[in-house]
């Protein structure tokens, strides 16, 4: 093995193990706890395709994005749908797919 590279790769490794450790550190910070979406997404019977769509039909739009969540009350989905009018935030439930509430986006 050439020198140079020996003596580089170290320190290439280095930098390449602290970028990911910072990677998953911000994507921990930036996005809540993926353990909790895990068990959101293993407790729900309704999939996120069948939520959009529930969500779709409620507010009477398209959806831009869907998250799954999980509380003290249990899994759900927020949705995100853009209508003629506005922005609504409609919440399905994971376990029956019914729509729980529809309220305008006000950020």
């Amino acid at each position: 093995m050439n020198t140079t590279i020996r003596k580089f790769l170290p320190a290439a490794i280095g930098a390449l193990a602290l970028t990911a450790v910072g990677g998953v550190a911000f994507a921990a910070v930036q996005y809540g706890d993926e353990a909790d979406e895990v068990a959101a997404a293993r407790a729900a019977t309704v999939s996120m395709a069948e939520a959009v769509a529930s969500a779709e039909r409620g507010a009477g739009g398209k959806a831009l994005e869907a998250s799954i969540e999980i509380d003290r009350t249990g899994a759900y989905y927020e949705v995100t749908v853009a209508t003629d009018v506005d922005i609504k935030e409609v919440t399905v439930s994971a376990t029956d797919g019914r729509v729980q509430q529809i309220a305008v986006d006000r950020d």
